[in-house]
């Protein structure tokens, strides 16, 4: 949805609130789980992009499990 965004001086979309990293969820926003399945290298990327954008913490993440699919789960 667009309007939960609004571009930086890049012209790329992050949150309107990207200032609230600190685990709390604002008062409009409802906390969720996410599921990041990759190598990685790709999920350690993806994590420090989504903190980037102010989605959360690096520390809030769990570490890497093995999913049982060399490769990196693919």
């Amino acid at each position: 949805m667009s309007f939960d965004f609004i571009p930086d001086d890049g012209g790329t979309p992050t949150p309107k609130d990207a200032s609230n990293t600190k685990g709390e969820p604002s008062p409009e926003r409802e906390p969720i789980e996410m599921l990041l399945i990759g190598s990685p290298p790709g999920i350690k990327m993806t994590i420090l992009n989504l903190y980037k954008r102010g989605f959360a913490e690096v520390s809030a993440w769990s570490r890497l499990l093995p999913t049982g699919k060399g490769g990196g789960g693919k």
